[in-house]
């Protein structure tokens, strides 16, 4: 179970599928982006987000794991909601910048 939990009649769940990236620590799941960039699970807790948030940024800017995020939903809930903020502002301060509707990045941004 995601700790966040989805807003009430949404499913987020992964799924195994060619051109996903999951993000591991220590053999545990961090982060589960889906085949598009678009749609983020977050396993992380809250003092292993900022890294987490790093390592997902590095995955796509340096070695280009996925071609790009847009990233528009964190465990079902828009960027903008207060359930997901710490993981929004995270990835913000990790490297990724605001579009009026999603979190991006590009492969080789930095």
């Amino acid at each position: 179970a995601l700790p966040i939990a989805p807003p009430e009649g949404t499913t987020a769940r992964p799924a195994r599928r060619a051109g996903a990236l999951v993000l591991l620590r220590d053999g545990h799941v961090q982060a589960y982006v889906d085949k598009g960039g678009k749609h983020l699970l977050w396993w992380a807790d809250e003092e292993a987000t900022p890294e987490a948030a790093a390592q997902l940024v590095r995955a796509i800017a340096e070695d280009s794991r996925l071609p790009q995020l847009r990233i528009e939903r964190i465990d079902g809930h828009g960027i903008d909601t207060e359930p997901v903020a710490a993981i929004t502002a995270a990835l913000a301060e990790a490297g990724c910048y605001r579009s009026p509707r999603s979190l991006r990045l590009r492969a080789g941004d930095r």
